[in-house]
């Protein structure tokens, strides 16, 4: 259930499971322990230095995967992904079905 305190979109390493994109929870730890790395030494998002550095901290992590061929992130490898705050309760049809 959706509760109007809104969401946000977050970018989160991802692969495609029977046609659907879900978070590639293999990764997810280790990618933002190296997004909160970059963010440390005070690069922010929108620096044209974020994405090498990024690429330079995720190569430390040994997720070379998530990389392409210049060393940046791959653009294939992350989904957006719409996060909402919400609520639930036993009394929700089917939830303990």
């Amino acid at each position: 259930m959706y509760s109007d305190s809104g969401g946000m979109i977050v970018t989160l390493p991802c692969k495609i499971v029977n046609g659907h994109k879900e978070i590639n929870l293999g990764v997810r730890e280790s990618y933002e322990q190296a997004l909160q790395e970059v963010e440390s030494k005070g690069i922010s998002r929108q620096s044209p230095n974020f994405a090498k550095e990024l690429g330079n901290a995720l190569k430390e992590k040994g997720l070379d995967s998530l990389l392409d061929g210049n060393g940046y992130p791959d653009k294939s490898k992350f989904c957006e992904f719409l996060v909402v705050e919400g609520y639930a309760t036993s009394k929700i049809k089917g939830l303990n079905e």
